[in-house]
C-alpha cells in the first residue's frame, strides 16, 4: 500500500511474475544484479519482488 493505492498478495504476486517475465526476456538470469532507485512507492516493491521471483541480487536505493 502506497498514500493512493494498494494491492492484494495475490495482486502482488501477478503483477512481479509479469515484470520478472519481462526482465527474463529482455536477457536477465539467476544471478545478475539489478538496482532499484526508486522512492517508497508500490512500483519499489513490485520492482523488489520480481526481482526475487527472477532469483537476482538487488541492489536497492531508495
Amino acid at each position: 500500500m502506497d498514500e493512493e493505492r494498494e494491492l492484494t498478495f495475490f495482486e502482488l504476486k501477478n503483477i512481479s511474475e509479469r515484470v520478472a517475465m519481462a526482465l527474463y526476456k529482455r536477457g536477465f538470469r539467476k544471478g545478475d544484479c539489478i538496482s532499484i532507485m526508486a522512492p517508497n512507492c508500490l512500483e519499489y516493491v513490485i520492482a523488489f519482488f520480481n526481482s526475487k521471483l527472477r532469483w537476482c541480487r538487488c541492489s536497492c536505493e531508495s
